[in-house]
Order: structure tokens, then C-alpha cells, then sequence
């Protein structure tokens, strides 16, 4: 791994027209002395991570600016994975009993918050605006759940209802249409934490630039493929803590999983689901 420290962050205003207080970035660096933070690209999921933030800590400078610097790894190839894990990486993680809609910054039109609002509305939560600091961001929905593996499509059809299975079809292609006269690249991202035992692995499925037929494809079929994932993947001496899926041409693809660690592992690629 070739090691590096750079400044992550700072209280003065970013590209986005905002800025982080002093408590907020000493909460980060607590948070990051804690836990690995996963490094990616351009915030895009379907690529796995490129390496890992391992330290971090707050430096005051003589001209009142505040700063969070820290120490982060890049994978290369050839890296030897740890046989041990002493952090783990901070992943999204969801509990309870509904559903959460998740958008980003491009959803910013009165018809995007309606929709999402709407949805938010009939899982019975608030939507959860993701902040990313990318250069040019791609347009990202999510639909978040916590389910317990092997029963992922029952508990998903039990928290949204079976009579709204239709109506959120529509309303997610309502907001995937709009979304492309707006940005290049659309992402719709089904995110399930799913428990096994005692422990639990993020399970994402990535729509690209999804047509009305993905999105009712995947929700007719392809979550139910997702109870397939072989028990072994999950077993806590793998350390994974996500396996990412693909589905497009109404085929379901095993791209990547992360370690807990935040080491990508790229099985052999294979497909769980066709039209067959």
C-alpha cells in the first residue's frame, strides 16, 4: 500500500458554498481514529474502493482557519490481505422496520422533493438527504432497508405493502425520466442490510441508468434472486461487510464485495439471474 496524509477538510467555504465548524471537524476525527473510512472515486458505487483513511486529527492554524488532516493508504495490486481485522470501516448501516428513500443534491426541482417526499410519506420515514462533495456528481437514489438473509424479498414486500408496488414503480420512473434531461448518469441503488446470525453485510444492487422495464424487471424478479447469495459469502471469516450487484439487461451480476477492513475482493464475476 503506498501510504499518504493530506488535509481532508477545513472551516472555511468549499465548492459547495458551505463549511464545517470546528466541533464538526474534531467529531470527524474522533470518528476516523474509531473506524477506516473506504476512499472511492467520484462517490461512485460501482467501483470499488481505491484505498482507505486510517487517522485523522484537528490542527489550528495562526490565521484562524481550522483544519482536519490525516493518514490514508492506497491499494495496489499485489497487496497482501490482512489476516486480522483491528478497525473496521464505517458502512451504511439500517435497523428497523421501514423502508428509507435516499436522494442526493441533483434531486432539486419541486416535482424531485414531491416524489421523494411522497415515497418517504407511504414507507413511513424521512427521505435522507446524502451530502457528496464530488466535482460533478452523479444522480443517486436509494431505497434502504434492514432485512434477515434468505427472507430479503418478503421483508421488502412486507414493509412496502403489496398494493404499492406499482405506485413506487412509477414514482421512482417519474424521478429516474426527470433526472435525464438534468445529468448524464442516473443510479438507482436498492442498499439492504442484511443480518445473518449475528452480525451484518450490506447487500447493494446498482440500476444503471434504469428504464421502466428495470425497475419493474428488478422488483418482479431479480430481488427475489438476491435470497440466492450463498451462506458461505456472509460467514464472518470472510470479513465482508458489502457485496455489490449489478442488474441491467435483466441480468443479475456479482461485480465486487468490500472486507470490513475496507480491502476490495473481487470474486470471479458470475450471474445469478437471467431470463431464464
Amino acid at each position: 500500500m503506498k501510504r499518504f496524509e493530506a488535509i481532508l477538510s477545513s472551516t472555511t467555504i468549499d465548492a459547495h458554498g458551505e463549511m464545517m465548524s470546528r466541533g464538526a471537524l474534531v467529531s470527524a476525527a474522533a470518528a476516523l481514529q474509531r473506524n477506516y473510512i473506504s476512499m472511492g472515486i467520484e462517490h461512485d458505487p460501482r467501483n470499488p474502493p481505491i484505498g482507505r483513511i486510517t487517522d485523522a486529527w484537528v490542527e489550528d492554524l495562526d490565521n484562524g482557519i481550522s483544519i482536519i488532516k490525516g493518514v490514508g493508504e492506497l491499494f495496489e495490486p499485489g497487496d497482501a490481505l490482512p489476516t486480522r481485522v483491528d478497525k473496521r470501516i464505517v458502512e451504511h448501516e439500517y435497523v428497523g422496520d421501514h423502508l428509507v428513500v435516499g436522494y442526493d443534491r441533483t434531486y432539486d426541482t419541486r416535482e424531485d422533493l414531491a416524489d421523494i417526499n411522497a415515497i418517504g410519506d407511504r414507507f413511513g420515514s424521512k427521505p435522507q438527504l446524502e451530502i457528496k462533495k464530488a466535482v460533478e456528481p452523479l444522480s443517486v437514489l436509494t431505497i434502504d432497508g434492514a432485512f434477515i438473509f434468505g427472507a430479503i424479498a418478503a421483508g421488502f414486500f412486507g414493509q412496502i405493502g403489496a398494493d404499492a408496488y406499482l405506485w413506487l414503480k412509477d414514482r421512482l420512473v417519474s424521478l429516474i425520466e426527470r433526472q435525464k434531461a438534468k445529468s448524464k448518469e442516473q443510479l438507482l441503488v436498492f442498499e439492504f442490510s442484511v443480518t445473518i446470525d449475528s452480525h451484518r453485510v450490506l447487500v447493494q444492487t446498482i440500476l444503471p441508468n434504469p428504464t421502466a422495464d428495470d425497475i419493474e424487471a428488478f422488483l418482479e424478479t431479480a430481488i427475489y434472486k438476491l435470497d440466492r447469495i450463498p451462506r458461505d459469502w456472509l460467514e464472518p471469516v470472510h470479513y465482508l461487510s458489502r457485496l455489490v450487484y449489478f442488474f441491467q439487461k435483466n441480468t443479475l451480476t456479482f461485480e465486487y464485495a468490500v472486507r470490513t477492513d475496507g480491502f476490495p475482493v473481487v470474486k470471479e464475476t458470475r450471474c445469478i439471474m437471467s431470463e431464464d
